[in-house]
């Protein structure tokens, strides 16, 4: 079957840097990795406040595991959002309540040339 893709609303990927960003969405799921189900949150991220304006609205997606090893991601993205720390006494959140918070983050271009969420920082 042929297909006839409109790509007119293809961007440029953003280039490595520091960009400020609005939490725009939030989704969780779960991988299955070799029989191991580990829960995630998939962020949905806008940038703002960007001096080149072709650089504000664009979406960045970030998943931060909920449970083993890399569970400090989500510990430090809710910390880059909300100024607080997950504790093991009171670890539960509601990811809505961060919908339209802000912050910073790191981007890089991984080895296959895809843009890539490396770390967090709050604002200011």
């Amino acid at each position: 079957m042929l297909i006839e893709p409109n790509l007119s609303e293809v961007q440029d990927s953003l280039e490595a840097g520091v960009y400020t960003v609005q939490v725009s969405g939030a989704q969780v799921g779960q991988w299955d990795k070799e029989g191991r189900v580990t829960p995630y949150v998939k962020w949905e991220l806008s940038t703002i406040d960007e001096a080149d304006a072709k650089n504000n609205g664009r979406k960045l997606w970030d998943s931060t595991p909920v449970s083993g090893r890399g569970v400090f991601r989500l510990q430090n993205f809710y910390r880059a959002v909300t100024g607080e720390t997950l504790s093991k006494e009171a670890p539960s959140f509601d990811t809505e309540q961060l919908v339209g918070r802000q912050l910073k983050v790191t981007v890089a271009i991984n080895a296959a040339g895809y843009t890539e969420v490396k770390s967090y920082q709050a604002l200011g």
